[in-house]
């Protein structure tokens, strides 16, 4: 009986792949067929990359083992979903586990980077929309490229001190100034955008008057002018 063993190469598409006896053997008998025995599994699968497996085999009295070398080429399934980042007080930080949407590999994920980093930081100069380019790395090297939009935003409230303004008329008026009526303004990215809805210059005729002059943008809330005396 003579045998010969065969160089295999598996190439995963799945977790787990099957090897014939086919694959790794060939005999040859010029009587009636030897007695085959395989003893060992035959069944290669993401643990045998990239060492390989060996098959142990018996033909006839004899025992010996053929390699098999295995192989993982397959590139990771990506797979996105946008999202909207709200900027805090030290801005806001984007993981791909947030734009993940069920990406997959069949020998495991490894890693992936955004723009080039594990992560990436965002700040006021950043609102509006960002361009992400992802690459996901499976266990074995193999990437797989994306690209996809998020979407930057800041809704922290305004802060601010207002305060309320007795107005003595110097002659027959009085201007009021901004500090008069507010102290500080804030806001998580630069100073707030403000709007004033009433006259801030005063007459005899608004003596003795309650005045409401001063509103936030997005906080509507006036300011009160105490009193105008003379």
């Amino acid at each position: 009986v003579d045998y010969q063993i065969l160089p295999v190469n598996v190439i995963l598409d799945s977790a787990t792949a099957p090897v014939s006896r086919g694959q790794f053997l060939s005999v040859t008998s010029y009587c009636k067929p030897p007695l085959v025995q395989i003893l060992s599994d035959t069944v290669v699968s993401c643990s045998d990359v990239p060492t390989g497996k060996y098959i142990q085999f018996k033909v006839g009295n004899q025992t010996d083992s053929a390699f098999v070398s295995v192989s993982d080429t397959i590139s990771p399934q990506l797979s996105l979903k946008t999202d909207t980042l709200y900027l805090g007080p030290n801005g806001s930080t984007l993981q791909f586990s947030q734009i993940n949407n069920g990406s997959f590999d069949y020998c495991g994920l490894d890693s992936a980077t955004l723009n080039g980093s594990s992560l990436l930081t965002f700040n006021c100069s950043d609102t509006g929309s960002q361009a992400i380019q992802v690459v996901l790395y499976d266990v074995n090297g193999n990437s797989t490229a994306g690209n996809i939009n998020v979407w930057v935003t800041d809704t922290t409230n305004f802060g601010y001190q207002k305060n309320n303004v007795n107005a003595n008329l110097l002659g027959s008026q009085i201007a009021i100034s901004r500090s008069q009526y507010l102290s500080t303004t804030s806001s998580n990215c630069g100073v707030p955008p403000l709007t004033i809805f009433g006259d801030t210059v005063f007459h005899c005729a608004d003596v003795g008057q309650t005045q409401y002059f001063l509103s936030l943008i997005h906080l509507s809330e006036p300011t009160r002018l105490l009193s105008i005396s003379y």
